[in-house]
């Protein structure tokens, strides 16, 4: 275990400092903030928070918090910036109990199924040894917002959802100068 890092209520909490002096006081607060993650999400590995300090023109927007956490088979990742390190600490807590009560609540509403059968990390022609990929995804009605927000989490270079407002297969990708873009395909 690095310098900084502790276990905290069986969660392995790791606090570093980009620009700030992290205090055994800050260290303290973030833990206890971070381990009681544990109530939203039962099988919470790892949370790694990084305070980061930088001189901006927008005061608001001096202190930010970048927060990973791990569950089995996902790495969910929030930021948060204020002008108090404290309140965007207390902001990204609230992020990540969202993030984390939406993956709860999506695993249960897969009727018992597991979330390693239905999240994949390999696709079955992979398993097989061919060269073709092949995913059948289990598509469920999701506003772009949250598509975006899926995506974000998965970590992989594109989407596929069903969008809730046109009710159409769509893609979203991270364009390359930043923003994202949503595909609608026409037929004809």
């Amino acid at each position: 275990m690095r310098a900084g890092d502790r276990t905290v209520d069986g969660i392995d909490v790791h606090v570093k400092g980009k620009g700030l002096l992290v205090t055994p006081e800050l260290r303290d607060l973030v833990e206890r903030k971070m381990s009681r993650l544990d109530k939203y999400h039962d099988r919470l590995q790892s949370v790694d928070v990084e305070l980061i300090h930088e001189k901006t023109r927008a005061a608001d927007q001096q202190n930010s918090v970048d927060v990973v956490a791990r569950v089995p088979g996902q790495t969910i990742h929030v930021q948060a910036a204020a002008a108090e390190i404290h309140a965007a600490v207390d902001d990204a807590v609230d992020k990540m109990y969202r993030h984390l009560n939406r993956k709860k609540e999506r695993q249960k509403g897969h009727h018992g199924s597991k979330a390693a059968d239905v999240l994949s990390s390999e696709p079955e022609a992979e398993q097989a040894g061919t060269r073709i990929a092949v995913e059948r995804p289990l598509l469920e009605p999701l506003t772009e917002e949250a598509a975006i927000e899926s995506l974000d989490e998965s970590g992989r270079p594109l989407f596929v959802f069903l969008n809730a407002r046109n009710q159409q297969v769509n893609v979203v990708y991270r364009r390359q100068g930043g923003g994202y873009c949503i595909v609608e395909p026409r037929i004809g």
